[in-house]
């Protein structure tokens, strides 16, 4: 049975709404939503922000967002379309003073309001990504995969790679399923902070996990290798990948190469012809460019 309350220009008005996010016309749900003949209701708020966020209007995504009335609470949906619009717009201060807000007005915050956050932050600062991550478990949300992959993300570029480390076990610890792109941000946060070693004991215990490692992983760990001219590892790497026949890329030929450069192995060169003959010609013209002092 359809809600009494919900009036016929109400119903007519939001599906109006909806059509026009379908479409990517904020701009007309935006119209809409102000100058629909009933008063609009959560669904219609919503609706729209949904609009403005994939549209890439974040500052409209927020006005709407705060323009409705003290008495509807935002409802989830409508959170994580604000703070998904922010860190669309690279805006992630105003991500970090949205969650302010919202958090007093006590919101309906899910996980997806926070991990569209932590992505927000997590673009230009560690440090309030991993703020973000905190008030989330404090909040007694839980963290899923995506919040753990975007703090990991974050800490990894920065080179935080034992705050990394910690954040991985606690992963374990709620016992949720390390996946590759977990793991290659967190060998990435080794090879950033110069620990190939650890990046190396990662790689090699990824099967416990289940996770079968794909050339990003693997790039990550060769880059480790090259940070230090750890040559021979990084060639054991890549032929530890033509066995598994894990795809190569440019990344982990030119890390690869690096390594041997700075390890003055240039005779290498002929062995990485070979492996590297099923790189694209575009990716090799590339990675022909390497100067040896070998």
């Amino acid at each position: 049975m359809q809600n009494a309350s919900i009036t016929p220009d109400l119903r007519v008005s939001n599906a109006l709404i909806k059509v026009f996010k379908q479409n990517g016309r904020w701009q007309h749900a935006e119209h809409m939503l102000f100058h629909m003949p009933a008063v609009p209701d959560a669904s219609s708020f919503s609706a729209t922000i949904v609009a403005c966020e994939k549209g890439g209007a974040w500052k409209h995504a927020l006005a709407v967002l705060f323009a409705m009335p003290p008495q509807v609470l935002p409802p989830g949906t409508a959170c994580g379309a604000a703070m998904s619009a922010c860190k669309t717009g690279g805006q992630w201060q105003q991500a970090i003073a949205l969650l302010g807000a919202l958090l007093e007005m006590k919101a309906a915050l899910n996980e997806i309001s926070y991990n569209a956050a932590i992505v927000a932050c997590g673009k230009h600062s560690w440090e309030a990504a991993l703020q973000v991550f905190e008030r989330m478990c404090a909040e007694r949300i839980q963290p899923d995969v995506i919040s753990y992959g975007s703090i990991l993300h974050s800490c990894g570029v920065k080179g935080q790679w034992e705050l990394s480390l910690l954040l991985f076990h606690d992963l374990r610890q709620v016992q949720l399923q390390p996946n590759e792109i977990l793991y290659s941000s967190l060998i990435k946060a080794c090879d950033t902070g110069g620990e190939w070693e650890v990046a190396l004991d990662l790689l090699r215990s990824i099967h416990l996990d289940a996770v079968r490692p794909d050339a990003f992983v693997c790039g990550a760990a060769i880059s480790a290798c090259e940070q230090e001219g750890s040559w021979m590892e990084a060639l054991q790497l890549m032929d530890w990948m033509l066995e598994s026949t894990i795809q190569l890329n440019l990344i982990c030929c030119n890390a690869a190469l690096s390594a041997c450069d700075k390890g003055h192995r240039g005779p290498f060169c002929s062995f990485f012809f070979f492996c590297c003959a099923g790189v694209s010609l575009v990716e090799r013209s590339d990675f022909l460019k390497i100067k040896w002092s070998g």
